[in-house]
């Protein structure tokens, strides 16, 4: 059974570092051990706290203390509320941009632009319900804004450092894909590219890791980081990166 590890914890906040391959919470199409599981038996006291969902169907979806999400294949660390005021304050802080989200990624090809700054829309595919795109959509396309920064290129792919400011379903990756360079064993938004790129650096997933993020909390600002799992690590390992040279800086190697 997959479980996350408990990065920081006080009265009002619950970080976890949520391994790929834990879903966040479950749906009515599968039921499986998932984070929700996880706080509903350690912290018992958040069942209730947040925004509880139904389905179509009515089926009801627990996410006691769930602010925001991660996909279940994406790595990193996650905030929780584990009371009801501070869960409405993270809200807030999320929907008002005041909270910074740090992606980094391994990505097909080599970028053209150290850095730069992706503001095309997201709506859902009108193909597919799963998915989403940034042309075509089923419905109305919403605004959507990705910072991003090189920190590595070589051997085919390049390490990407990614900083979304709104907060869609998929942004990261439907953003990389959007300027070409989807991330690396991405099931959804790469299928042509792991079917004939052989790079892929060991990856058996998607390559995508929540690295940090920074809310403001008791009049101060916090920062949460995860550490790199062990798949990114042989990655590194097998494309010549020195872990601390990524720490704040924009490099090449080719």
């Amino acid at each position: 059974m997959i479980t996350p590890t408990i990065i920081y914890e006080d009265e009002n906040l619950l970080v976890l570092d949520k391994p790929s391959g834990l879903i966040v919470h479950s749906n009515e199409r599968e039921e499986k051990y998932t984070l929700a599981s996880f706080v509903k038996e350690r912290n018992k006291e958040m069942i209730g706290v947040g925004e509880d969902m139904f389905t179509e169907k009515g089926v009801l979806i627990e996410r006691p203390g769930i602010v925001h999400r991660l996909d279940r294949d994406t790595s990193g660390v996650m905030v929780l509320a584990k009371n009801q005021s501070t869960y409405i304050g993270l809200k807030r802080f999320f929907s008002t941009r005041k909270v910074v989200k740090e992606y980094h990624a391994f990505v097909y090809g080599t970028l053209k632009h150290k850095r730069g700054t992706i503001t095309a829309k997201i709506g859902r595919s009108a193909a597919h319900t799963n998915i989403f795109t940034t042309k075509s959509p089923k419905g109305k396309l919403r605004d959507a804004e990705t910072e991003y920064s090189l920190m590595w290129s070589g051997k085919g792919a390049s390490f990407v450092r990614f900083f979304p400011l709104t907060g869609r379903t998929h942004q990261v990756r439907v953003h990389a894909k959007h300027i070409g360079h989807q991330i690396l064993k991405d099931p959804l938004y790469a299928k042509k590219k792991s079917e004939t790129d052989d790079t892929s650096f060991g990856f058996e997933r998607l390559a995508l890791h929540a690295r940090r993020i920074t809310i403001p909390y008791a009049k101060k600002e916090m920062t949460f980081y995860s550490p790199y799992p062990k798949d990114f690590k042989k990655a590194f390992k097998q494309a010549g990166i020195e872990q601390e040279n990524l720490i704040g800086c924009v490099m090449q190697n080719f």
